[in-house]
């Protein structure tokens, strides 16, 4: 079984490049190394068409350095079968780690972001099998927003952005561990700005109901809390190295701790 592919550069013509994935319809789990940084990358990816492996269920993607352009177009070939369960894309350097198939993956049960140069999150609220986010190293991203949760503001207004279904209201529906590190510009989670109404004035809105874990490590910056966070069931709320956050959610009279005194297990350093 491959377990990890290395892509050349454009002056190693021998060595085996993502074309050659046309045949290997068994994979389990795939890590690709050296992505996009030779512009012929984009072609070779289209002629790699993992859509068509219905069997694999872990991928990890690593880049290189190279032009925006490259990488958006490189991930957006890419495109994984909707089986996949586990994906993990690092050191992308394109506006934004959403491709056209990620709201595809309908069992994709874990994701981790590292590394990546984007400002704005994916609405990763929409993928309905999502248990465990890692987003970690995305220094250039300052608030973490609506658009996460997969909710589009528009006039002051709110809209899922989801298939209709009998459950499109619930936002992050099976997420279980969430955790935040070495996010360096990160400043808010604002999961719903003020004044907003939903379009359905009788629809509202679960956020992560089956959420147990929250951490943040490293998040220097970071000083305010979702408002929905006490609605949650979470049991386990970890802040490390977070000096402003920490700051905010001591026991007290502190700003966040009415949104996290009921958590069973708080630690922090």
């Amino acid at each position: 079984m491959i377990k990890e592919f290395r892509v050349p550069n454009s002056n190693n013509n021998e060595a085996c490049k993502l074309g050659d994935l046309w045949n290997l319809d068994n994979l389990l789990q795939l890590y690709i190394r050296g992505l996009g940084d030779a512009e012929e990358h984009v072609e070779d990816a289209k002629q790699a068409p993992l859509k068509n492996k219905k069997g694999l269920l872990n991928l990890t993607l690593y880049f290189s350095s190279s032009s925006r352009k490259i990488h958006e177009d490189v991930l957006e070939a890419l495109e994984p079968h909707p089986n996949l369960e586990s994906l993990r894309i690092a050191f992308f350097e394109g506006f934004t780690v959403s491709p056209s198939w990620l709201m595809s993956l309908t069992t994709l049960k874990r994701l981790v972001m590292l590394d990546c140069s984007c400002e704005v999150l994916p609405p990763l609220g929409r993928l309905p099998s999502l248990e465990t986010l890692d987003i970690l190293a995305l220094e250039k991203v300052e608030k973490v927003g609506s658009e996460f949760l997969g909710i589009q503001v528009d006039d002051n207004h709110l809209f899922i952005n989801s298939p209709s279904s009998p459950s499109s209201n619930t936002l992050f529906p099976k997420l279980k561990k969430l955790r935040f590190e070495r996010m360096d510009a990160l400043q808010q989670w604002v999961s719903i700005p003020r004044g907003c109404k939903s379009e359905n004035r009788h629809l509202s809105y679960r956020i992560m109901p089956c959420l147990q874990s929250l951490e943040f490590v490293s998040c220097i910056g970071l000083e305010e809390l979702p408002d929905f966070l006490p609605r949650t069931p979470l049991q386990n709320l970890i802040i490390e190295c977070s000096w402003v956050l920490e700051e905010c959610c001591q026991k007290g009279t502190a700003k966040e701790w009415p949104k996290i005194f009921l958590i069973p297990n708080i630690q922090i350093s």
